[in-house]
């Protein structure tokens, strides 16, 4: 105060500040194998926002966001999170990769195939059965118009990384 020229009483008036929420937000991932998940964990202010991404490894493909155990709500890769208002835990879900295996007869009046297709996990296993006719023989399996490569009727795949076509080759006797 300047220039006083008489006597005053002043009043300082203060307020409580509000006191700010803040929030735990964490995330992680169903399977480290197939997926990783950034950051893991945040602290947001009340009514603020957070961002969190999924990455699927090659042999995996993300398929959505769930919070604590309810069921996917959000397929998005990357969850973004407004207007914060309580503490979350949300999980990345991923699935290994599926690939279609399919075979056929190079001839049906000689020979046939079981089953004809087989969807397959990354990693996973198929098999397929020949059997030929009577009047022929089993000669072997081919891949897409690669020379036969299985002799056994029963073609069994391994560690299955790619869709693929195979033919049987039945001869007649």
């Amino acid at each position: 105060l300047t220039n006083v020229q008489e006597a005053s009483e002043w009043t300082a008036v203060f307020e409580k500040k509000a006191e700010e929420k803040y929030y735990t937000l964490k995330v992680s991932s169903n399977d480290l194998a197939l997926g990783t998940v950034e950051p893991a964990t945040l602290t947001v202010k009340a009514g603020g926002e957070a961002s969190f991404t999924a990455t699927a490894k090659e042999n995996a493909i993300f398929k959505g966001w769930k919070k604590g155990s309810a069921e996917v709500s959000v397929t998005e890769s990357v969850l973004k999170l407004t207007n914060v208002q309580e503490a979350s835990e949300w999980t990345a879900v991923f699935e290994k990769k599926e690939f279609e295996v399919t075979v056929s007869s190079n001839d049906l009046a000689l020979g046939t195939v079981e089953p004809a297709t087989l969807t397959v996990k990354a990693g996973g296993e198929a098999s397929f059965t020949a059997t030929a006719k009577e009047n022929a023989i089993f000669k072997g399996w081919k891949k897409g118009s690669a020379e036969v490569s299985v002799t056994e009727s029963v073609l069994k795949l391994t560690n299955v990384q790619e869709a693929s076509e195979w033919t049987a080759v039945f001869e007649k006797k």
